[in-house]
């Protein structure tokens, strides 16, 4: 499974396994899990679906979904849900077992790239301890600190997320990065570092040098959902008209825009606890959240809501509250974020701060109804039907016209045909029009996208499909099998599974049946065997006690033997036509006949054995 691994690496991997036990680590990430059985069942994290069909077994420490057929041992387990290469889920898993882990070293191949990502990594925590020296100690940082008093940014939140400053000189942190032995090319890859034309002398040169990317803006770290820093956002500190008003750096092999929320890291532990993540737009927002009390709140930096980031943050909880700016950019961001969240199986609803630009602003002036807001969440479409409402004039066609295809781009976006038919209705009595006139006006609706938008229907990678969201469909033989072996003690209460079943798993199954463990039994089946045997262990069988069990495997033990009587007759009147135009003897196939149907009249007779 591991082959770059030595041997004594495969035994660590192995000690890791024995000492974790998968439905403990799963309960850490999963709020829904289920006891069915020998098995647990969840709703996948790592697909969109209504019906758990995300199954893990003890006895085997496997999990497997039937949605979208992801499987793996705790290992793995880790590696998916926290998004990780699988150094770093060695690394976590060995951490939660208590073991010492012994060096790993990648394969050769990719060696050099997981080294730069370290190194990338330990630069900008350099950078980033430099920035929060300078804010909080250095006198030239005097400036930044006053800023921060005046945006209420007080030093335990600035400690929390390790805000920094960055002064106006061109090569502050070049200098101190390249004293702890970093090259000048390295920083400017990274980001950290930009080329600038060099007006040291005083005049236009045309030649360039590096220097400092961030200069006199506050620093915000960007942290991965692990942790570690993996760029920067730069916020002016006075108005200017050189640079944008937020600075952020490069993608590099570390940051990626796409797959990054800011806040993650540090509101991930309460996002679980509570159920819920609030998105909003910006990280100002997030700083203030934290400083009242309401921590379980990301927004991404840098680009449109993604599917990838909803994917990030549905690891840690199903359910987003939407918050974002009140202004036309915010309600289109909203419309895109809907179809996103939607998509990535998080069930959406939007927070209320009344005439207020952003949650910043709200906090500054009334920071109690934050919290208000937070716990009186409401569905997204309903909050915008009251506060559209609220700019027309709905007692005149205009208005009327205005509000409908203002709204009307967000029922068309609702899936669901039941809750669009609701929506519509609603609409049709608040602005007294037929429901006809509304239903049409929605559908000739156009949702714009830019042409590089982050979301369109098209660019979605990973839709919704028909086999994720399709039941699981097994044999009555398979789930007889499945009876079997998550009840073994059954077993040996039916005689005539050689009839039912291929010999090597009647053999298993006296085996499991005689009190040997399945785990210790799968070793010694080839691939193709196990993997069988882990798929029936881990079915869903909805059933609760033993006495179901045994009435269930008796029901399907009687119609499949049914069934294969009924094959087996039908396979030999073939037969007997074939002999009678050959002019053969047939007498024995026709004996055969008769006893088959002389048993299929007793089974008949009884309704269970």
């Amino acid at each position: 499974m591991f082959p770059n691994l030595p041997q004594q690496g495969r035994s660590q991997i192995q000690e890791i396994k024995e000492k974790l036990d998968i439905i403990q680590v799963a309960e850490k990430y999963l709020t829904n899990m289920k006891h069915s059985g020998p098995n647990y069942f969840a709703l996948c994290p790592f697909h969109n679906e209504k019906t758990p069909s995300f199954s893990i077994n003890q006895d085997l420490q496997i999990y497997k979904c039937f949605g979208c057929g992801e499987s793996g041992d705790v290992i793995t387990f880790i590696q998916k849900i926290e998004g990780l290469d699988f150094p770093k889920a060695l690394e976590k898993a060995a951490q939660m077992a208590g073991v010492q882990l012994m060096s790993y070293k990648p394969d050769p191949k990719r060696e050099k790239e997981y080294k730069e990502k370290q190194r990338i990594i330990e630069a900008n925590t350099l950078a980033a301890k430099f920035y929060n020296h300078l804010l909080l100690n250095h006198k030239n940082g005097e400036i930044a600190r006053e800023y921060c008093k005046n945006r209420k940014i007080t030093k335990p939140i600035i400690e929390k997320f390790q805000i920094g400053y960055a002064p106006k000189g061109y090569d502050n942190l070049k200098r101190f990065l390249q004293k702890h032995g970093f090259e000048e090319n390295d920083l400017l890859k990274w980001g950290l570092l930009v080329m600038r034309e060099d007006r040291s002398r005083g005049r236009e040169t045309g030649e360039s040098k590096a220097v400092d990317k961030f200069r006199f803006r506050l620093m915000f770290p960007i942290f991965n959902h692990q942790g570690e820093i993996i760029g920067f956002s730069g916020r002016q500190i006075e108005k200017s008209d050189y640079g944008p008003k937020y600075l952020n750096s490069p993608e590099t092999l570390v940051y990626k825009k796409k797959e990054t929320m800011y806040g993650l890291f540090q509101a991930k532990d309460e996002i679980r606890r509570r159920g819920f993540v609030i998105l909003v737009e910006g990280n100002v927002d997030i700083l203030s959240s934290h400083r009242v009390g309401v921590p379980n709140i990301v927004c991404p930096l840098g680009t449109a809501l993604t599917l990838e980031q909803c994917k990030l943050v549905r690891r840690y909880a199903e359910k987003v509250y939407f918050r974002f700016d009140t202004d036309e950019a915010g309600e289109k961001a909203l419309l895109r974020g809907l179809e996103i969240a939607e998509n990535a199986g998080l069930e959406s609803s939007a927070l209320d701060i009344g005439e207020y630009q952003d949650v910043d602003e709200l906090i500054m002036n009334e920071p109690k109804k934050w919290q208000q807001s937070v716990d009186q969440p409401m569905e997204v479409v309903e909050h915008l039907i009251n506060r559209f409402s609220k700019k027309f004039d709905l007692t005149s066609a205009k208005g009327k016209s205005g509000f409908i295809k203002q709204i009307g781009p967000y029922i068309k976006a609702i899936a669901d045909p039941i809750e669009k038919d609701e929506y519509v209705k609603k609409i049709a009595v608040l602005v007294e029009v037929e429901e006809s006139l509304v239903l049409q006006s929605v559908e000739d609706v156009k949702i714009a996208t830019k042409k590089n938008a982050a979301y369109s229907p098209e660019k979605i990678t990973e839709p919704v499909s028909n086999k994720k969201n399709a039941k699981v469909r097994i044999t009555q033989k398979e789930y007889l099998a499945a009876i079997f072996i998550q009840k073994p003690q059954l077993v040996r209460k039916f005689k005539e599974l050689g009839k039912i079943f291929d010999e090597w798993f009647v053999v298993f199954l006296e085996d499991l049946g005689n009190g040997k463990k399945l785990n210790d039994l799968t070793v010694s089946l080839d691939v193709e065997k196990k993997n069988v045997v882990e798929k029936l262990a881990m079915l869903n069988t909805d059933i609760e006690d033993i006495e179901s069990y045994e009435k269930a495997a008796k029901k399907l033990v009687l119609d499949l033997r049914k069934k294969i009587l009924r094959k087996e007759v039908d396979t030999l009147k073939r037969q007997i036509k074939k002999a009678e135009i050959q002019n053969s003897d047939y007498s024995k196939l026709l004996d055969q006949v008769k006893a088959n149907t002389v048993e299929l009249k007793k089974l008949a007779e009884v309704t269970s054995l």
